[in-house]
């Protein structure tokens, strides 16, 4: 469902969504002026659509689906809609792309505007969960899934980019202990990088730690922690990591840097 300027309502898109009795009484809690007409206009949709299964793809801060209290969950990517106004906090990893009706469209086949944009939401959907199994450290679910993305747009560069991350740490993760023993630095280092930049920081972490382990007077392996630590909210671990790197090199900038940021 596209909520836009031009189509407040997506109702030239889905007019088939539209066609049921509206629920009055629903969408009078959300008639008063303190929500904005964007959100008025996705509680009218809601109220034509009452006894579906909803589910919202977030494009816009979570918050903006607080008006609707009672009614929403977080669901992975999404939030759902429950009819009951009794909705918990919380909510399990969902991936929508599963039930997407067309699913195997590719957007090279495709000529209308609205055509487009819905092959770019399941390609936003498809990586985006991806990226969400990747920091779970499911890295052969985000693969097929990233595989799932340049399927329907094969010019989709951060698929492309998240593919090439997810294949290196798929290549060398088994090997990190071996990596270790031998002290492979420039095999620990490109499997740490990867970890970091797929997400998966816990892996991060733990590469990281082993090359302090393997040079413990090595400045820059302490600051590339210390920057995992603080990409992971552990900000005490963080800015122990950032002042152990700057004893060892008090010229070193990324620490500082670090520390400042914290």
């Amino acid at each position: 469902m596209y909520i836009t300027t031009n189509n407040p309502d997506a109702k030239f898109y889905r007019p088939d969504l539209f066609t049921k009795p509206r629920d009055e009484k629903f969408a009078a809690q959300f008639a008063d002026s303190e929500v904005n007409p964007t959100k008025k206009n996705v509680a009218d949709a809601i109220s034509v659509n009452r006894g579906r299964d909803m589910y919202f793809l977030i494009s816009t801060p979570f918050t903006f689906f607080d008006f609707l209290e009672g009614y929403n969950r977080p669901h992975g990517l999404f939030r759902q809609f429950v009819n009951g106004g009794n909705a918990t906090v919380g909510g399990d990893e969902f991936l929508l792309g599963a039930k997407f009706r067309n699913d195997g469209v590719k957007k090279q086949d495709l000529y209308h505007l609205d055509q487009k944009l819905e092959a770019d939401a399941y390609t936003y959907v498809f990586a985006k969960s991806a990226e969400n199994y990747a920091k779970n450290g499911e890295f052969e679910k985000a693969i097929k899934l990233t595989g799932r993305a340049k399927e329907v747009d094969a010019k989709y560069v951060f698929a492309d980019k998240l593919l090439a991350v997810l294949n290196v740490i798929v290549r060398d993760r088994a090997n990190f202990e071996q990596m270790v023993k031998e002290k492979n630095i420039d095999g620990l280092m490109r499997l740490g990088q990867a970890y970091f930049e797929s997400g998966y920081l816990r892996g991060s972490i733990q590469v990281f730690d082993a090359l302090i382990t393997i040079d413990p007077i090595n400045a820059y392996y302490w600051s590339n922690a210390g920057s995992v630590y603080a990409s992971n909210g552990d900000t005490v671990k963080a800015k122990g990591y950032f002042e152990k790197a700057l004893s060892i090199n008090p010229t070193l900038e990324l620490p500082k840097k670090g520390l400042q940021s914290l």
